[in-house]
């Protein structure tokens, strides 16, 4: 008997590491004997399940190419816009939601879990460097808290990290901005093991 496919939407093979670390766990460790197709909904297949997740992807960009009453499962989703999330899954049928916010599990009624990610990794022997790699990928006032991490830990051996490789990347420009700032390194790019590492 064929073993029916998954559909997982989001912002798959586009060079963003996070997203790259949800396909990784999707496919090691949580579905690893599945058919999945990872997609940001264009090449959505009928006949499966569909899993809208995980990221900050429960968006009209994602959903739209659902047929109308398409049985949708979020995973390690946030919801972003309330209203826009609304709408995006207004056509669809949402069988069950596993959100990565308190606030967004209150507003859908459903399960919360902090980052699906995180939760599957394994432990990672690294070597010890002198340096300190930051990543303020999403943190609001990212000049401030680079202010006072450099307050706190001086401006030596510092690696900014990028979590896209894509140069127009809002999170690259910032970093390299930070470095012109506050001095260090600026890593990006790479696979998503190397992120993970």
């Amino acid at each position: 008997m064929k073993k029916k496919h998954i559909n997982i939407i989001g912002w798959y093979g586009k060079n963003n590491a996070g997203d790259e670390a949800f396909r990784h766990v999707f496919q090691t460790k949580i579905f690893p004997d599945k058919e999945l197709i990872f997609t940001t909904g264009e090449d959505w297949r009928p006949g499966g399940r569909t899993i809208i997740g995980g990221g900050d992807v429960v968006h009209k960009f994602y959903t739209q190419h659902l047929p109308e009453g398409t049985t949708v499962e979020l995973l390690g989703v946030g919801l972003g816009n309330y209203n826009e999330a609304t709408e995006a899954l207004k056509h669809l049928k949402v069988k069950s939601a596993v959100v990565r916010s308190k606030a967004d599990a209150e507003f859908l009624k459903c399960k919360y879990a902090p980052d699906l990610v995180l939760q599957h990794l394994e432990p990672v022997e690294v070597e010890r460097t002198e340096k300190i790699g930051i990543c303020l990928s999403g943190w609001r006032d990212e000049n401030m808290v680079a202010r006072n991490i450099i307050k706190e830990i001086g401006r030596d051996n510092i690696v900014w990290i990028s979590l896209c490789n894509d140069a127009n990347h809002n999170d690259v420009a910032m970093n390299e901005n930070f470095v012109r700032v506050f001095g260090g390194e600026h890593w990006f790019g790479g696979s998503t093991e190397d992120y993970l590492q």
